[in-house]
């Protein structure tokens, strides 16, 4: 029952054998797949160490990390086998947080699973097992079960966008959805029947073509099989270039790929590098101009999925700051708007049961720089404040910007502006100009002298 996933059925066996260590520790593996941190660490700490496997230890320990013992994860690791070093350093990593960002989950939120969101005409769709009549629309797919289906977030739901989610949706999972080529290409997730069973086979992906005003109904890419999965596909705009998620032979466990669209069908998928994947799983890529964001738990993070992003420019890979991540699953992440102000991301954080829902981040904007602050040269501005005003909007001294506090060292995370000017104790002190908003992670680092 393990093997194939079926873990509460699992637990029901390993509970009629009695006294048995083998059956402890795989009734702990399954409380863990299962997200009962709580009762996973329970059940390891009633059974002696020297009778863990690796992957038990691995378990434990990131079950210790998502419940926030941390302190107790690390002095767990500190005695455990070698081969830990990545899970004992996200034990360790402090948590850092992004200034003057604001997280807070979304209306259409409800009991059941909701996560991998996506934008299409202005409007949010995302991936849910649950349906609330006040922003979950029945349009949406002729099947009333609570298998994974592509949902709206509100009930404004109409045809005119041009999307045709009725043909998407059916008895089967469905999602995550990309789409490209100036959106007449449309690839997502389904769980394809295998052996004549319903729901019984991996996730593969499906693609769907517009020709005129019409959608072709969905037929599975050519280079997937039932030996793997082959999920979470994320197009570039134009829609020649796809990245997924898979187990494929060749892969760690789960690894990012991608494939090339030629005009008539999709190339061989090519595995990624190392700077991207990880020993651990790779998985809910989301391509946004020259940056690919991903969620891996093979990574130092804070615990389970964290969100990372690979910038192409610096070809290397950045851990996001809270609160785009926490010790819950982070995933799913996507651009709400144009601009880099607002973003939707999945987590299970909040949530008792560790279920799958979706928050709005609001972030201001400028780039992300890390700054080193100096009253005069060679002297920090140590454990001191300045206030940031975007000089086109609040160019009078009565009118209040943004506050940071610097570190012992004199550094502070910092928005800037495109256009901005640095006030210290009511005195402008320096005013500056960048040329282009970023993303949520630290673009640069510099150092201003304040004079």
């Amino acid at each position: 029952m393990f093997q194939m996933n079926n873990f509460e059925k699992a637990m029901v066996q390993y509970a009629k054998v009695d006294s048995n260590v083998t059956a402890s520790r795989m009734t702990a593996k399954c409380k863990y797949m299962t997200k009962d941190y709580v009762g996973c660490f329970e059940q390891y700490s009633n059974i002696p160490q020297e009778q863990l496997d690796f992957d038990d230890w691995k378990f434990f320990a990131n079950a210790l990390i998502q419940t926030n013992q941390n302190e107790r994860a690390v002095s767990l690791l500190e005695n455990g086998p070698d081969g830990l070093d990545s899970i004992l350093a996200s034990a360790k990593l402090p948590r850092m947080e992004l200034p003057h960002t604001k997280i807070s989950p979304t209306q259409w939120n409800t009991s059941g699973s909701s996560f991998s969101p996506f934008v299409v005409c202005n409007k949010v769709f995302y991936i849910g097992d649950k349906r609330n009549s006040t922003y979950k629309s029945e349009k949406l797919s002729n099947s009333h079960s609570d298998n994974l289906k592509i949902m709206s977030s509100d009930e404004d739901y109409s045809t005119s966008c041009g999307f045709p989610f009725n043909l998407m949706n059916s008895s089967l999972d469905e999602g995550p959805v990309t789409l490209g080529g100036n959106r007449n290409i449309i690839v997502f997730t389904r769980n394809a029947p295998m052996n004549d069973r319903m729901g019984a086979g991996r996730p593969q992906l499906y693609e769907m073509h517009k020709k005129g005003l019409k959608w072709s109904f969905p037929t599975r890419i050519s280079f997937c099989n039932e030996d793997a999965a082959f999920m979470h596909p994320t197009m570039s705009p134009d829609g020649n270039r796809m990245v997924f998620s898979s187990n494929r032979c060749g892969s760690k466990g789960f690894d990012l790929y991608e494939s090339y669209y030629d005009g008539k069908s999709w190339s061989f998928p090519v595995l990624l590098g190392d700077s991207i994947n990880s020993d651990g799983d790779d998985v809910f890529p989301y391509l946004e101009g020259e940056n690919l964001y991903f969620s891996s738990n093979g990574r130092v993070g804070y615990g389970g999925l964290d969100l990372y992003v690979f910038q192409k420019e610096k070809r290397v890979t950045q851990h996001l700051m809270a609160p785009f991540n926490s010790a819950a699953d982070d995933f799913g992440i996507t651009k709400k708007d144009l601009g880099y102000s607002n973003w939707l991301i999945s987590s299970n954080r909040q949530d008792e049961n560790h279920v799958d829902h979706i928050f709005e981040v609001a972030i201001p904007k400028g780039n992300l720089m890390l700054v080193k602050f100096f009253i005069d040269k060679g002297v920090v501005l140590a454990n001191g404040e300045i206030e940031i005003k975007v000089s086109k909007q609040q160019s009078s001294a009565s009118t209040k910007g943004l506050v940071y506090k610097t570190n012992n060292e004199g550094e502070a995370l910092v928005y800037l502006p495109k256009d901005y000017e640095m006030w210290m104790n009511g005195t402008m002190k320096i005013s500056g100009h960048h040329d282009k908003l970023g993303a949520p992670m630290v673009s640069s680092r510099m150092e201003i002298v304040l004079k």
